[in-house]
């Protein structure tokens, strides 16, 4: 099922994070000098997982060794399932979305970190800070990166509309009052703009105020209030408000994710921070605007959290080198952003950092759009705390796909908001407690 691809030292002149080169200081003299990782096959063909591996190499002594999981990458998890649960002993796995890393740690798969670190000297809270997460009060994983939101908006339909640009902190409320002023249907201008696929969306506030999509007993949260007027804020953008696209002509228009940075038409968008792509890529999207960024709305006093997802490195629990897989989850989720790119989920980058990650990567490739600053007070510094942008535990697909297939009943007025609420909640039970 898999072969094992060993990671050759080499040199690299690559400085490490100072708080990592002093605070994990050695494996267990028990262990041998080798981490092994789980990996695809995509793995093998990046160069920088090549020059990340080696850079840990240089650092530390500890050779790295690929588990190649063999098949195309959506088979990668099915795969390494069926090894854990048979007692492989690999020791490091990267776990690439919410929904992933959630079902490793619930399903027990995964080694807690606290004990790993305190050992080695190591502190995680300084580097990671609100991006680190815990399940039942204990560490299971390291975050290397966070696709954060924050609201892009055209700053051409601004400027017509003699608005002024959008300033932190703001609420929802700001949010809809700014979009009716950018709206202008005989222009075939919009204020806002959501992708209305996808279904995070439709619960949006309810998961910036922290509320839980489960009850104590296992059972659907959905009868909570809180989720309600999620979902009517988003029908309210369109058919109330009037300041964005309805559903149906949403789905008549065959508007697409991408749909803000192909056409000049909408003000604002709130969408995670790897939206700076698409505004970044002149070629794919030429455009005759400047665009801005700005800190995500709050959802009232209850609600000052923003969305993220994001991948994570963990230790599996059969590991045959725990102290020095520590390490290593502990230099990649720290450095993985200088090779890999992306914005890193740390709260103790320097100015300096900011700036080589911002600078060159965004701000000099937005044709003078956006600064530095204005990227990090709305990606890296901003005022809000984080919660995952989609439901994670039990059967989360399976719920997530029911709230989607409900809401857009409910958008396109097929079902009332009651009858929508009632749906959810009673199917959602019925998929998680089997009755």
């Amino acid at each position: 099922m898999k072969r094992v691809l060993c990671i050759c030292c080499a040199a690299l002149l690559l400085m490490p994070v100072a708080i990592f080169a002093s605070g994990v200081r050695g494996g267990s003299a028990a262990e041998e000098k080798v981490v092994t990782v789980f990996s695809g096959s995509k793995d093998a063909a990046d160069n920088t997982v090549k020059l990340r591996n080696e850079a840990f190499e240089k650092l530390t002594g500890i050779k790295v060794e690929w588990q190649m999981v063999p098949g195309a990458e959506d088979e990668f998890y099915d795969r390494t399932d069926i090894a854990v649960m048979g007692g492989d002993a690999t020791d490091c796995i990267r776990l690439t979305n919410p929904l992933h890393t959630n079902r490793y740690a619930t399903a027990g798969w995964l080694l807690p970190l606290d004990d790993l670190f305190k050992k080695a000297g190591y502190n995680p809270e300084p580097i990671f800070g609100k991006f680190l997460r815990r399940v039942n009060g204990k560490l299971f994983y390291l975050p290397y990166e966070q696709s954060i939101h924050a609201v892009y908006y055209n700053k051409k339909i601004f400027d017509d509309a003699g608005v002024p640009y959008p300033k932190a902190p703001w609420t929802w409320d700001d949010y809809v009052a700014t979009a009716k002023k950018l709206t202008n249907r005989d222009k075939g201008l919009w204020g806002s703009y959501f992708v209305e696929e996808w279904e995070y969306y439709f619960y949006m506030l309810a998961r910036q105020r922290g509320v839980p999509a489960y009850k104590a007993d296992g059972s659907s949260n959905y009868d909570d209030p809180a989720f309600k007027d999620a979902l009517k804020f988003m029908y309210d953008l369109g058919e109330t408000f009037k300041v964005q696209p309805t559903y149906k002509e949403y789905l008549a228009n065959k508007y697409t994710w991408d749909t803000f940075a192909a056409q000049g038409k909408f003000g604002m968008i709130y969408i995670g921070s790897w939206f700076t792509g698409l505004l970044t890529d002149p070629v794919t999207y030429p455009r005759d605007w400047k665009w801005g960024i700005v800190e995500a709305p709050a959802a009232g006093p209850s609600g000052k959290n923003n969305l993220m997802a994001g991948g994570t490195w963990a230790i599996l629990k059969n590991a045959k080198h725990p102290q020095n897989a520590a390490r290593y989850i502990a230099y990649v989720s720290e450095n993985w952003y200088k090779e890999g790119g992306g914005i890193p989920a740390r709260v103790n980058l320097t100015k300096e950092d900011v700036q080589g990650l911002l600078g060159a990567a965004i701000a000099d490739k937005s044709g003078g759009s956006v600064t530095v600053a204005e990227l990090d007070a709305a990606l890296l510094h901003n005022s809000l705390g984080v919660q995952d942008e989609k439901i994670t535990g039990a059967k989360a697909k399976e719920y997530t796909d029911i709230i989607l297939r409900e809401a857009q009943m409910y958008m396109s007025g097929e079902q009332s908001l009651d009858a929508t609420v009632k749906n959810i909640k009673s199917q959602a039970d019925k998929a998680l407690l089997g009755k």
